[in-house]
């Protein structure tokens, strides 16, 4: 036994093989369907395949001979760009970057190479607008053509435009797969043409991409040298101002150092420095003393938080107003609580204004004694500013001019280094190298006799599919024998050829005719249908009429008759009866008469065809009503009585067309044979019979293609 995945394993793998199986049958079943729709179309098919050669071949010969002249460039990585920082500010040296090709600048280059400005450059380059050669080199004959020195402006401006687009059209721009060359292609009739233009295309191109790169850093370098020029200007005036003011004035640095305020140090400035710190500190003092006598006397926050007792008293206070507030929102001013608040908050006011008074005294104490510290320090730091305000007011003027001199000296350098790194980049590696120039095509491009064949072949093929599935299409009958089983889900048990009645009877009286052995074949494959060999009752019906239904009828009545079985035939077309005009018997009373109760006995109605021994039942007179005839049990009593006096019974149903007729027969008997004729009904008829038949519940048997001619390669007549 196998384990649970291995089963699993097994099942999935049968079942994927089931699947690829499906799969393979249904592929070469739609290959078969194409071969054999080659096969029946195949002289259309030879006839377009040809014409489209004969026109190809016409073609080439009327095509006009053209050179290709071939160059090719290689488009580097993106280079080191200037806006990019590619200059090292340290030594003014390029930073080498990366050199890996980049797909975007690949395809800009490649778009680049199409643009319609490098074939102006072209046209103008070459002259082409005044060369009667490069029109003739592509067969157009230009405005004012063979009297170039006399044309007007707007002729040769039309001349101009009329070059640009020649050269855009016949222009050819080929990426290489897989690298970063580009194959740059002119066509013309001309080889000359071709190899100058497409070596001039190269050089424009170039040509244009270094002014690229230099236009790219125009402006910069051009606001750069107008800003350097100026500076420098500038930073000569300021140093001369800074040297004549400091003479006139005489101020002359003991040192090189600056403060913040850009003045050099001196020993007066030290000790101004100095006493002014003392003077700040006696001014910071004071006013501190100031802030707090002045908070003294507002009661503010600051004087509480310095004097606890202060603080306390008005923390009190806080609380009995909250209190007081609070009652006065239920009670009036008399009630006893809101009074004793009243009471209390007047004694905390009295203790808070004594306890400020005190206070108040001590700063205005400490204040007066800021004041007197303050004022000495001021006339002692006005006598010493004295001193300086004359170099001070020296020195401002001084510092001006040399500050203005340093300022302008730091942007000088600024943009010079700036400038550097533009000219450094604008003579980096190229963007593009030429690596084969186009030599004069020895041999032309086009026309080419293999390759407008093969075109014109594929052309043919694709038009010949296309009238062949049309053709297909519009044709719906049934054409191979074959395909029954497929398209209408009924065993195939045997084809025969076109014969009538008369030829069927000559054919059927010699056992080893042509016919006779077909239908032993077909019988052969109809007794496998059934456990007991062929079966005792069965009807043959058929789409619509003129099928060969009623050919086969006696076919088989013939074949089981000279097989020594005893055979009963039934015409069951009331509709429109046959039988008994192919037998050359009389129709006064049949399956009809029968039918409608006015004869019992069976017997008394059939007739004998001589020297075979079959008997048969014609149709009868024609009813009023078939169907209500058919549908009584009066058919299956006939049938059942039948068999058991014959060995087998076969009934001539009527087609199926839009009656109920074929139906009820075949629920009376033991199965049905369908009858199709080969280029007869369309195959939805034929389907929509089948399965209409078999949705009444008839046991289809198989059926029987006939009227399969010579024409028919797949099948011969007498083939199973």
């Amino acid at each position: 036994m196998h384990a649970p995945g291995t089963a699993d394993r097994y099942q999935t793998a049968r079942g994927q093989g089931r699947r690829r199986s499906g799969i393979g049958r249904t592929l070469a079943r739609a290959l078969v369907r194409a071969g054999k729709a080659v096969g029946r179309w195949r002289t259309i098919i030879v006839s377009i395949i040809a014409t489209a050669l004969v026109l190809g071949v016409i073609a080439t010969l009327l095509m006009t001979t053209e050179f290709t002249a071939s160059a090719r460039i290689q488009v580097n990585g993106p280079g080191d760009i200037a806006t990019g920082g590619a200059v090292d500010a340290a030594d003014d040296q390029p930073v080498a970057g990366p050199r890996a090709l980049d797909r975007d600048a690949y395809t800009t280059q490649y778009v680049l190479l199409q643009a319609r400005s490098i074939a102006v450059r072209v046209a103008r380059g070459m002259r082409l607008a005044q060369n009667d050669g490069f029109f003739a080199a592509h067969g157009v004959l230009p405005p004012g053509g063979g009297q170039p020195p006399r044309l007007s402006p707007a002729q040769m401006r039309e001349r101009e435009r009329l070059a640009v687009e020649l050269l855009s059209d016949h222009v050819a721009i080929v990426p290489g797969k897989g690298s970063s060359l580009i194959d740059i292609r002119y066509t013309s009739r001309s080889p000359a043409w071709s190899a100058s233009i497409v070596n001039q295309w190269v050089r424009q191109f170039v040509d244009s991409s270094v002014e690229r790169r230099f236009a790219a850093t125009a402006g910069p370098r051009k606001f750069l040298e107008d800003r350097l020029a100026d500076l420098r200007g500038k930073i000569e005036q300021a140093e001369r101002n800074a040297t004549l003011y400091a003479s006139a004035a005489g101020i002359v640095p003991l040192d090189a150092s600056r403060d913040d305020g850009g003045i050099g140090r001196t020993l007066a400035s030290t000790d101004f420095e100095a006493l002014n710190d003392a003077y700040h500190k006696a001014m910071a003092q004071r006013a501190a003393a100031k802030s707090q006598l002045t908070a003294g006397e507002a009661g503010t926050e600051t004087q509480a938080a310095s004097n606890p007792v202060l603080a306390s008293l008005r923390a009190r206070r806080a609380e009995v107003d909250a209190d007081y507030a609070r009652l006065s929102v239920q009670f009036k001013p008399a009630y006893p609580a809101l009074m004793a608040l009243a009471q209390e908050r007047k004694a905390l006011d009295e203790g808070i204004a004594k306890e400020e008074r005190r206070a108040r005294a001590a700063l205005q104490s400490d204040y007066a004694d800021a004041q007197h510290l303050e004022k000495s320090l001021r006339d002692e730091v006005g006598d010493l500013r004295t001193r300086l305000d004359r170099q001070s007011y020296s020195s401002i003027q001084y510092n001006v001019f040399r500050r203005e001199a340093e300022t302008d000296r730091q942007l000088y350098d600024g943009y010079l280094q700036r400038y550097k790194q533009l000219s450094v980049a604008n003579v980096g590696p190229a963007d593009i190298s030429v690596v084969d120039l186009a030599d004069v095509p020895s041999k032309p491009s086009s026309p080419r006799l293999i390759r407008n064949l093969a075109l014109a072949l594929l052309a043919g093929l694709i038009v010949a599919a296309v009238v062949t599935l049309v053709l297909e299409r519009s044709d719906e009958s049934l054409r191979n024998p074959g395909e029954v089983p497929e398209l209408f889900g009924v065993p195939l048990l045997g084809t025969t050829r076109d014969l009538t009645v008369d030829n069927a009877r000559e054919q059927l009286t010699e056992p080893g005719s042509p016919l006779s052995e077909a239908f032993l074949k077909i019988a052969t494959k109809l007794g496998a249908t059934t456990g007991h060999g062929m079966p005792r009752s069965m009807m043959l019906t058929s789409t619509r009429q003129e099928e060969g239904k009623t050919t086969s009828t006696l076919a088989f009545a013939f074949m089981l008759a000279r097989s020594g079985k005893k055979v009963a035939i039934v015409d069951a077309d009331m509709r429109n009866p046959s039988l008994y005009a192919s037998l050359d018997a009389h129709n006064d009373a049949g399956l009809s008469t029968f039918l409608a109760g006015q004869q019992d006995d069976w017997r008394a109605l059939m007739q004998m065809l001589q020297p075979s021994g079959i008997a048969f039942l014609t149709a009868g007179p024609m009813p009023p009503g078939a169907a209500e005839l058919l549908n009584s049990d009066r058919l299956a009593l006939l049938v059942t009585q039948l068999t058991e006096s014959f060995d087998h019974v076969i009934v001539d149903a009527p087609p199926m067309l839009d009656l109920a007729d074929a139906p009820l027969i075949g629920r009376a008997v033991e199965g049905a044979v369908f009858v199709v004729s080969v280029e007869g009904p369309g195959i939805r008829a034929i389907r929509a019979a089948t399965t209409r038949l078999a949705d009444s519940g008839v046991c289809i048997l198989g059926g029987i293609v006939t009227k399969v001619d010579e024409q028919n390669r797949n099948y011969r007549y007498d083939t199973l």
